[in-house]
């Protein structure tokens, strides 16, 4: 969870076993009104969120899908999506209007995914599960419960619930959601490593967009 270990656990990874084909599953919240918990997509575009300027940076990458996992998405009801990454759990609200314009994922670590893979040449896929929808927010923030290596930990949890009670009802919603959004994210990586015929990782090339300076 995160920049520091996305990219600690890939490096770790890729120069104790290298690989050559690079796929990400995992959950993010959604910013557009049609996404709801449960649904799964398939990462087109990475964008990464300045918190401090508040837009996201000119530097984001593409994702050149072929048409046949745009073939087999539509068999398994999996979407596209843009997908904005932060660098700590945001409020849905920091995110201006034109952000939530189209079908939009925002998590902690699909950009560093993708620059990895980019930086390295590895074909590559990202699947996001939504967790939570635009008008559903966390209620605590994940970074307080995290340990070390970004994994939550109950005893923190527990801690957090003892000193404020009035996060009890968040945590259920938000483990409820969870799973939900688990059941789905499994549907989908199931159907995606036992689906034959997808001649994928010759194809699946990452580029990179850089967006014209503007002159305004």
């Amino acid at each position: 969870m995160g920049k520091e270990m996305v990219e600690s656990a890939m490096n770790w990874v890729f120069w104790s076993w290298p690989f050559d084909f690079l796929v990400s599953f995992g959950f993010a919240g959604g910013l557009h009104p049609s996404m709801s918990v449960g649904d799964s997509f398939l990462c087109r575009d990475f964008y990464r969120f300045d918190t401090k300027t508040m837009r996201c940076d000119e530097l984001h990458y593409v994702a050149d899908i072929p048409a046949e996992l745009l073939d087999w998405c539509k068999s398994a009801a999996v979407e596209c999506c843009r997908t904005i990454t932060t660098l700590r759990h945001e409020p849905k609200n920091v995110f201006s209007d034109a952000l939530k314009s189209i079908p939009t994922a925002v998590d902690m670590e699909s950009y560093y995914a993708a620059a990895f893979a980019h930086a390295w040449k590895l074909p590559f896929c990202c699947f996001r599960s939504i967790s939570d929808s635009c008008t559903q927010e966390l209620g605590f923030q994940v970074q307080d419960l995290a340990g070390e290596r970004g994994r939550i930990k109950i005893v923190e949890v527990l801690r957090t619930i003892g000193k404020n009670p009035r996060t009890v009802p968040s945590f259920f919603r938000s483990w409820m959601r969870s799973q939900q959004a688990g059941h789905s994210l499994g549907k989908v990586v199931s159907a995606f490593v036992t689906c034959r015929g997808l001649t994928l990782p010759d194809r699946l090339q990452l580029l990179v967009n850089w967006p014209r300076a503007s002159s305004s």
